[in-house]
């Protein structure tokens, strides 16, 4: 067993469907971290990223969600670390949060679900295409 230092108050981690990268989002920092699985080594941590809740990556590990407290969703390139876009829609005032993601299998769809008692349901910017390489 290993351990990722440098980040504190880990509130979820997941596995890019390679198994190359781990993401991680904090509680504590408000950031998500983008780590090398294999070496344990911190690549980025996303600037501006305000994901202190979920994380999840897409079925073809082209798109990184991430959602917290500002009732908001954010998309990001786990290869690039380009930010993507911001989804928004949830409602929750002060104490809004969005407190999961997780992608549809075929990569269509993300759900988010959040304080304000609904789940969203979002078509994803870059569906998956059979056709397209890794």
């Amino acid at each position: 067993m290993r351990s990722l230092g440098g980040n504190s108050g880990v509130e979820a981690v997941a596995f890019s469907p390679d198994g190359r990268l781990l993401a991680t989002s904090g509680d504590s920092q408000k950031k998500v971290g983008v780590w090398d699985a294999d070496t344990g080594e911190l690549l980025r941590v996303l600037a501006g990223s305000d994901c202190d809740k979920d994380v999840a990556f897409s079925p073809d590990g082209r798109l990184l969600a991430c959602c917290g407290w500002e009732n908001t969703v954010e998309l990001w390139d786990p290869v690039t670390f380009k930010h993507l876009g911001t989804l928004t829609g949830h409602k929750g005032g002060i104490f809004g949060t969005v407190h999961g993601v997780a992608f549809s299998p075929d990569g269509r769809l993300l759900a988010s679900c959040g304080s304000d008692k609904t789940v969203r349901l979002w078509s994803s910017p870059r569906p998956v295409a059979a056709d397209r390489e890794p």
